[in-house]
């Protein structure tokens, strides 16, 4: 025989007091991978592997909020068709597309389930389909036998696992986790979290924020050495167009001295150079803006590969200095980087090149609007 639940799951009124501390913004609850038995549809097999130690089911992830699961918000899995299940919803469910394609389901079919332990006589439960997912990594499964393969895991609303597995009103939650609104204030919500009145030797509290530490530590080197670029670039940029613009009005000397003889005003020259500067920058700019996203991405992407290859390395080295088998961090695997040019670079670049020519033409100008028109036509002649 078997015992219920009620040691194992963390309980609801603890979650929701801890949901309650101020600075926590949202939070989820997930159930544990329930395995049970799929009644009016085919699961996916390995037709070379031995099925007489599987139990021949699926595996059921009940979420309160789907968006908040950690295989949601790591990037892996995201919906193809319809929707992720909600809070508040009831008997939904969201299917990979390879169970989809292989069993021929679409949104709006109902799936039937039962407890695998008697799955001919045990009460059958029901759930539509609200959305079809799919995963850019299989999910690592649990355990052996294809009803814990990625491809045959079900997420559902939170409290139909439970049901499907002969256990109503008896659930298994697994992980509950918190959001914390303000980043500025994670350590502030957290000490209030662990300072909550509960029975905390119920429960292990894992800071997933030092993970984000650790990879946006490199994130933050990256922005150091794009801001040390800028900074080069803009000092090679003002000597190079400096040059450039020396050279530009050296050669129109004769243009110059002629206006200023018939009353312009040294503004109006070094506007008329601006304006030309800009013709040529709007050029470079559009360029720029074209190129950006990619080049972003791909240094990005290498970023992150070489953080996730130094990681590797480094649990190679340390899987001798523990006992026991070390903990995977398959299940924190980078799925991949979004790159983003956010209007506010489009404007701080548009004013700095603006500011860069504006500085080049009046530093160069400056060496020939300085002197009388009578002497400029004078040393040309």
């Amino acid at each position: 025989g078997w015992s219920d639940h009620s040691f194992d799951t963390l309980q609801l009124h603890d979650i929701e007091k801890l949901a309650s501390v101020p600075g926590v913004s949202d939070y989820n609850i997930s159930t544990y991978m329930t395995p049970v038995y799929p009644k009016n549809f085919n699961r996916i097999e390995d037709p070379d592997a031995d099925q007489y130690n599987d139990i021949g089911g699926v595996c059921l992830i009940g979420n309160r909020k789907m968006e908040l699961d950690f295989n949601v918000l790591s990037g892996n899995v995201t919906i193809k068709e319809g929707r992720i299940t909600q809070n508040g919803d009831e008997n939904v469910c969201v299917i990979s597309e390879q169970l989809a394609e292989t069993s021929m389901l679409s949104i709006g079919d109902t799936l039937q389930f039962n407890d695998y332990h008697d799955s001919d006589n045990a009460k059958i439960y029901e759930a539509v389909s609200i959305g079809i997912y799919q995963t850019r990594q299989f999910m690592t499964p649990i355990m052996s036998g294809d009803t814990y393969r990625s491809e045959n895991i079900i997420f559902t609303d939170l409290r139909f696992p439970e049901k499907a597995e002969g256990c109503e009103n008896d659930p298994l939650f697994e992980h509950a986790y918190f959001q914390v609104g303000n980043a500025d204030e994670y350590d502030k919500v957290k000490t209030a979290v662990q300072n909550t009145d509960i029975d905390w030797e119920r429960y292990d509290l894992i800071d997933r924020n030092g993970n984000m530490t650790t990879m946006s530590e490199n994130f933050n080197d990256l922005a150091k050495i794009s801001t040390s670029l800028i900074v080069v670039s803009f000092i090679a940029g003002f000597i190079i167009l400096f040059l450039i613009f020396v050279f530009w009005t050296k050669n129109r000397k004769h243009e110059m001295g002629i206006l200023l003889s018939i009353g312009c005003r040294k503004i109006s020259i070094i506007g008329q150079l601006f304006l030309e500067g800009i013709f040529i920058a709007v050029l470079s700019f559009g360029l720029t803006i074209a190129i950006a996203p990619a080049a972003s991405s791909a240094a990005a992407d290498y970023l992150v590969a070489d953080q996730v290859e130094r990681a590797q390395i480094q649990e190679q080295i340390d899987a001798d200095k523990v006992a026991g088998k070390p903990q995977s961090s398959q299940n924190q695997a980078v799925t991949g980087v979004n790159v983003n040019i956010a209007p506010v670079m489009l404007i701080f670049c548009a004013a700095g090149v603006l500011l860069l020519i504006g500085v080049s033409i009046s530093a160069a100008g400056i060496t020939v609007l300085v002197r009388k028109p009578r002497n400029i036509l004078s040393a040309l002649s």
